[in-house]
């Protein structure tokens, strides 16, 4: 596999652990519960994942290591 298709799936499941946890979490922001969405657009509170133990300290880029926040 070449490094730009390595790069690509890389890319759209980041896209597919965010919607899940935004599933998940209800819509809401794991530090401010605050209504977020997922979704293309211009918005202030959109959702990005965090990690919980941070990769610098060798925390998994996994659903269970990560929240979705805005």
């Amino acid at each position: 596999m070449t490094k730009t298709a390595t790069k690509r799936r890389e890319i759209a499941s980041k896209k597919e652990m965010r919607r899940k946890h935004v599933d998940q979490q209800h819509g809401k922001c794991a530090y401010c519960l605050q209504k977020m969405i997922h979704v293309r657009g211009e918005h202030p509170r959109k959702a990005t994942l965090e990690h919980i133990i941070p990769s610098c300290f060798f925390g998994r880029h996994n659903l269970r290591n990560t929240v979705a926040a805005c």
